[in-house]
């Protein structure tokens, strides 16, 4: 029994071998799919199988090969068809017969693959790189990784909410510049760390670049910090409302993160909350108010009406926040805001047929839009 199960894990390793890093998950995957019984189920959060699943195996051309700095080495691939991938995704290199590498995708989606690989490993990825040139041929598979420079809610495309601040070092600047070329922003930051001016990437890159901050440790020179990256965070501080990207070697990204979790943050004295009855309302205004924020907003007085006016939605809002001493302060902003809002999305006006209150499943009054206009004019009044 041990001889055959040595011969199988044998036969595994030179499968594996074969087919590269992601050999054992392809493996796997077709045991279960020919036994698929529940106890050879494939759980949805494996995270192997996501990491593996879109990935596809290439041929590709070198089409240049440069060095970008005594160190680094910038090549570029030709696939023979177009391939897709995000920021911050990576690709598998067969660099020998039996060993893979992986590297970050510099470039945006398409036939050409950009690779920055640092060659001070001297390992067999640096082999390659050193010795690869236009003309070769090259194995590889992408796109694999989830560290992605993502979409809206998320922070990483060019309409994400919030500034992005990118900080790198090395070649961790290659899945900035797949980024900076899909989608750059005016706030866009990036600082980028280096021993000397000579090991700088960002002049050489061919990408165009966001602001930038250079941070230099070992010699001063005009336009940079002199320092380290963590040395400049210290000085400047953490801006908690930006997001921040961070590659490069795993101790500056150690050092990095500490920074950014001590001082990545606001603080606020919110207080306790306070008792229901610690601010007096008389009972007329209050359920004045509650009568107007019954208003669900399911559109049914803007169906009815003839005008396709929000004017009964508009004004059981308006009613419902200027009668509480909250809403009080920005009365009169209030009333101008959702009136102008309410006219740039194309809702019409307001001839006090009556239809909207009639259908109002919550039987707001149609005096509210009175006390609307009596709040517009007021703040007509008031210059607002």
């Amino acid at each position: 029994m041990p001889g055959i199960v040595g011969a199988a894990l044998a036969g595994m390793s030179t499968a594996c071998k074969v087919l590269g890093p992601a050999g054992y998950p392809r493996i796997m995957r077709s045991l279960r799919a020919q036994v698929p019984t529940q106890d050879h189920a494939v759980s949805s959060h494996d995270t192997t199988t996501e990491h593996t699943a879109g990935a596809r195996r290439h041929r590709a051309t070198v089409q240049r090969a440069r060095w970008m700095s005594p160190t680094t080495r910038d090549i570029t691939l030709e696939l023979p068809e177009c391939a897709t991938w995000e920021a911050g995704q990576y690709a598998l290199v067969r660099v020998a017969p039996f060993e893979w590498r992986p590297y970050s995708l510099a470039s945006a989606p398409g036939r050409t693959v950009r690779l920055l690989v640092d060659v001070r490993t001297k390992g067999m990825g640096a082999s390659w790189a050193s010795t690869t040139a236009p003309g070769d041929d090259v194995d590889l598979e992408l796109p694999y990784g989830h560290w992605l420079v993502t979409t809206d809610n998320d922070t990483t495309s060019a309409k994400a909410p919030h500034r992005r601040i990118f900080i790198a070092t090395g070649t961790g600047i290659a899945p900035f510049l797949a980024a900076f070329e899909a989608g750059r922003r005016d706030d866009d930051i990036l600082i980028v760390g280096c021993s000397r001016t000579d090991d700088d990437l960002t002049g050489r890159a061919g990408t165009p670049m966001p602001r930038l901050i250079r941070c230099v440790s070992r010699e001063a020179a005009p336009g940079t910090f002199h320092g380290r990256i963590t040395d400049y965070l210290n000085a400047e501080g953490i801006d908690p409302q930006a997001t921040y990207y961070v590659c490069g070697s795993a101790h500056i990204v150690r050092d990095i993160s500490r920074i950014i979790q001590a001082g990545g943050y606001i603080s606020v004295n919110t207080g306790a909350a306070p008792d229901a009855h610690a601010t007096p309302v008389p009972k007329q205004d209050a359920d004045r108010a509650f009568e107007a924020a019954a208003c669900i907003g399911c559109g049914a007085c803007v169906a009815a009406c003839p005008n396709a006016s929000a004017m009964l939605f508009t004004s059981a809002k308006v009613t419902h926040l200027g009668l509480l001493p909250q809403g009080k302060p920005e009365n009169y902003k209030r009333v101008v805001n959702m009136l102008n809002q309410m006219d740039e999305e194309g809702f019409g006006s307001c001839s006090n047929i009556g239809e909207c209150a009639a259908v109002c499943p919550k039987q707001i009054p149609l005096d509210v839009i009175a006390n609307l206009n009596r709040q517009l004019g007021k703040a007509a009044f008031k210059g607002v």
